[in-house]
């Protein structure tokens, strides 16, 4: 065995402690209640278009499409934090 007892507890511990502050994340992001998001995600991977049926996701894109709407939200940070 890779792990013995202890090291598969603090393991499952730590995915545990993960996968809470997720849904947390999840829940505050999309306005839902934790349970809500525990029913829809189960600890599940859904498809982009999956996401979007559940309402997960606000829309689809690829990396590129990601990495243009984070410049552009750092470029608004940036903007409201000069005084």
């Amino acid at each position: 065995d890779a792990f013995d007892d202890e090291e598969r507890r603090r393991i499952r511990a730590n995915l545990g402690r993960g996968y809470a502050r997720f849904k947390a994340r999840v829940a505050e992001g999309r306005g839902l209640g934790e349970e809500a998001v525990e029913a829809v995600a189960r600890g599940r991977v859904w498809s982009g278009s999956a996401a979007l049926e559940l309402g997960l996701v606000d829309r689809l894109g690829g990396l590129q499409e990601a990495i243009e709407s984070a410049a552009r939200r750092a470029a608004r940070w940036r903007q409201c934090r000069r005084w």
